[in-house]
């Protein structure tokens, strides 16, 4: 791992004299996997000044071609929802794919939402349940699981309260979220903000484009729907322009 981090920290030199983005790889619980992604990262960035991940087969291997039928929660009941699931008010899309997300040997219905917040581009949910034997497409929420967690706990403890709480560092719910996959086993890169470039405020400020974001989390779910925080990257940005996307209010 210390040479792995040396390697990390010579290219993050490199690049910064050519004036260059860079991902500093910071936690690695897998080097293998933590240190490809990096170098994937910091390449796109030395060649395109950007990530690019629709150029990578790995950020292409989910196929979001799946209508779902969404029911609810109903006391004991679910329900089937009659609204439309995403719309143009509140919604800049949603879409949907069959996959084994949690790696659990069998494929679940994962559901992908790109959300607004009071009318402003924010950030990225995703929920997936179990399919049903008869490979039934309906979707019930009282038997899904949210992707992510808001604290990334392989952080130092950043300080603890009086009653014991512990504080870690946080990216709150503004994240954009990619599914990829390496060999047989999916993951989750999270992309946000911690205190964002010119120290902004995360909670006030988040953009849909994954390249203003200062943080990277790889994260893999198991067949108890644990999620297990594997990589953290943060990007050092060294480019001279940078265009800031608007605050949200």
């Amino acid at each position: 791992m210390k040479r792995l981090l040396l390697v990390s920290g010579l290219l993050l030199m490199v690049n910064t004299l050519l004036q260059a983005d860079s991902y500093l790889l910071v936690m690695s619980k897998d080097d293998k996997l933590c240190q490809n992604i990096t170098t994937m990262f910091n390449e796109d960035l030395f060649k395109h000044k950007e990530v690019r991940l629709k150029d990578h087969k790995e950020f292409n291997a989910v196929v979001w071609d799946k209508e779902f039928e969404f029911y609810r929660a109903s006391g004991d009941q679910d329900i089937l929802y009659s609204e439309p699931r995403c719309d143009n008010e509140q919604s800049l899309g949603c879409k949907n794919a069959i996959f084994d997300i949690n790696n659990d040997g069998k494929d679940e219905l994962v559901a992908y939402l790109d959300e607004r917040l009071y009318g402003t581009a924010s950030y990225n949910q995703i929920s997936y349940a179990p399919q049903e034997e008869n490979g039934s497409l309906k979707f019930k929420y009282r038997q899904s699981t949210i992707v992510g967690d808001e604290h990334y706990k392989e952080f130092p403890v950043q300080r603890v309260a009086k009653d014991g709480f512990k504080f870690y560092i946080t990216s709150s719910s503004f994240v954009l979220l990619r599914p990829f996959k390496v060999a047989d086993t999916f993951y989750i890169a999270t992309f946000f903000n911690t205190y964002g470039r010119n120290n902004w405020d995360p909670y006030r400020y988040n953009s849909k484009n994954l390249n203003d974001n200062n943080m990277v989390s790889i994260s893999k779910y198991d067949a108890n729907n644990e999620q297990h925080d594997l990589c953290y990257m943060i990007r050092v940005f060294t480019s001279p322009t940078f265009t800031k996307t608007k605050k949200a209010k």
